[in-house]
C-alpha cells in the first residue's frame, strides 16, 4: 500500500510533480489538506486530477482537532492558521481542524510521502509529531519552512527540526 499526503495542497503543484514522474499514481490513497475554500479546489481537482483517487480534506492541519482561526493574506496563495505566518491579514474565516499526528496515526500501515508547506504552523505540527512517534510513519517528508515569515523562528530553528526528523 502507497499513502500521499499534501498538507497544504494549494493548487497541488507538489502532487503533480510526484505524478509526472510517475512516483504516484491511480494505485496510491491520496489525501490533500486545503482548507481555504477561496481557491476552489473542487474544481480544481476535477480538472487537473480527476483520474486519481484525491481525498480532499477541506481542513487545516493542526495539532488539535476542532476549529480554528484562519488567516487568508493579500495572495492567494498565502493563508494560514491564526498566529503561525507573518503575512498581512486582510480576511480571517474559522475553519476546521485536523490533529495532524492522529490522523498519520490512523493510517494503515504503507509506504507514505508527505509534502508539508502549512505557512509557519510546522513549527507546532512537526514537534507534536516528533513527541507522538508518528514522524516515523512517514517514508518522504518534503517540507517548505517559513521562519522567513515569523518573528519567533529562525532558520537555526528549521535545522533543528529537520535534525530532529531525521
Amino acid at each position: 500500500m502507497n499513502i500521499y499526503i499534501d498538507a497544504g495542497f494549494y493548487r497541488g503543484i507538489t502532487l503533480r510533480r510526484y505524478v509526472d514522474k510517475g512516483i504516484v499514481d491511480k494505485t496510491w490513497d491520496i489525501y490533500v489538506f486545503e482548507p481555504n475554500t477561496d481557491l476552489n479546489v473542487k474544481q480544481h481537482i476535477a480538472d487537473f486530477f480527476g483520474d486519481l483517487p484525491v481525498k480532499l480534506i477541506e481542513k487545516a492541519v493542526w495539532t488539535k482537532g476542532g476549529k480554528v482561526k484562519f488567516h487568508i493574506a493579500g495572495r492567494e496563495d498565502a493563508a494560514s492558521v491564526k498566529g503561525t505566518s507573518g503575512h498581512d491579514t486582510p480576511k480571517e474565516i474559522t475553519v476546521g481542524a485536523v490533529d495532524f499526528s492522529k490522523f498519520v496515526k490512523d493510517l494503515p500501515e504503507a509506504y507514505t510521502i508527505c509534502s508539508m508547506d502549512i505557512e509557519g504552523a510546522e513549527f507546532t505540527v512537526l514537534p507534536k509529531m516528533i513527541k507522538d512517534g508518528t514522524i516515523d510513519k512517514i517514508d518522504i517528508l518534503e517540507i517548505e519552512f517559513h521562519h522567513r515569515l515569523m518573528s519567533d523562528y529562525t532558520p537555526d530553528d528549521a535545522r533543528k527540526l529537520i535534525k530532529e526528523v531525521e
